[in-house]
């Protein structure tokens, strides 16, 4: 099940960052009929609408999560120094494989966008391709171990705070109130 039917993806693939502004017509603007134009509605099913509505919604909100991994790699992740033989990775322990998921949501990305553009009217005929070719069964055993661990950090840094926060001298450390420069 390793080949999948389609233009395949360009190597090297466009950032990140280019294919979010290629797309942010899709954030920009509320939905797939309020972008062709409201005297459009007449031409069109309510279901065609719904469709294309929810596929608008869909790339959109990858649009989203794929910034906020750019955020998260290039705010908190570069702020760390850099690991020392000595020291833990708090890059990598705090947020595992964020590389492979941001490279498997590019991907994603990258082929929803070739999609949905590909006609004047931006209607996908077929949306289930733009899974197919990306998530290989590398690539989905690569997603599961890093939303997996991903899952696991996040779990543990919860409950380690909720025990933290249940010792009564360090909530008063945390408190709010406690902070000289907030006033």
């Amino acid at each position: 099940m390793q080949h999948r039917s389609g233009p395949p993806t360009p190597e090297p693939l466009p950032s990140p960052e280019s294919l979010i502004a290629s797309g942010q017509y899709l954030v920009d603007c509320p939905s797939w009929l309020a972008f062709l134009g409201e005297d459009k509605r007449m031409k069109y099913s309510n279901h065609f609408i719904s469709r294309n509505d929810k596929i608008w919604e869909l790339i959109s909100t990858e649009i989203r999560f794929v910034d906020l991994l750019l955020v998260i790699r290039d705010v908190f992740l570069k702020a760390f120094l850099p690991k020392r033989c000595d020291s833990l990775d708090l890059a990598e322990n705090l947020f595992p494989h964020i590389e492979v998921l941001l490279d498997a949501h590019t991907r994603l990305l990258y082929h929803m966008l070739a999609e949905h553009t590909a006609t004047p009217d931006h209607v996908a005929k077929n949306f289930g391709r733009c899974f197919t070719r990306v998530l290989t069964d590398e690539m989905m055993n690569r997603l599961v171990e890093a939303y997996g661990a991903l899952m696991f950090v996040q779990s543990s840094l919860s409950d380690r705070l909720g025990r933290l926060k249940a010792d009564p001298a360090f909530a008063e450390r945390l408190s709010v109130s406690s902070w000289p420069f907030v006033t």
